[in-house]
């Protein structure tokens, strides 16, 4: 059963998201673990490049918080892209093993100059324009861009 609270929900959404994700399907639907929750979709294909925060990340923050809040605070979200499904988008990542290995990530980065590249390609004091920063990995993933990076399985930042 399609309902018009569910209906007015899907165009709400696709009218804030629209200007970033022309083409994004949102969808609507009571939720099967729960019926009294509300299931939203978001399926697009930009999302392929994406981490799962960084599409939950990406979508909230085209979201007026007081709509948010009023709405969509007890809602399930499924970021998708149109050949996934729910149940092969792995969970979010372990917060205690995150934190544990932060300070040698970091350390390590530090050491072989990847937030130096960075700078110097988002913020150069040359003539030449710097990158734009699309608030994605398409820059740090580039393993020519942080030669000598290497983990056991091949460039680390591939692996971002």
């Amino acid at each position: 059963m399609h309902d018009s609270r569910l209906a007015k929900i899907e165009s709400d959404i696709r009218g804030f998201v629209r200007a970033s994700y022309p083409d994004m399907v949102v969808r609507a639907e009571h939720w099967a673990k729960d019926p009294s929750r509300i299931a939203l979709f978001f399926i697009d294909e930009r999302f392929r490049t994406l981490y799962p925060r960084q599409r939950y990340h990406y979508l909230v923050n085209l979201i007026p918080k007081d709509y948010y809040d009023s709405t969509l605070a007890d809602t399930v979200w499924f970021e998708l892209t149109p050949d996934e499904r729910p149940e092969m988008v792995e969970d979010g990542p372990d917060e205690e093993l995150i934190a544990s290995i932060t300070p040698d990530v970091i350390r390590a980065l530090q050491e072989k100059g990847v937030f130096a590249a960075l700078d110097e390609m988002f913020c150069r004091n040359g003539a030449a324009e710097p990158q734009t920063c699309f608030g994605d990995f398409r820059y740090a993933s580039r393993p020519s861009d942080f030669q000598g990076l290497e983990s056991r399985t091949g460039p680390m930042c591939s692996m971002w």
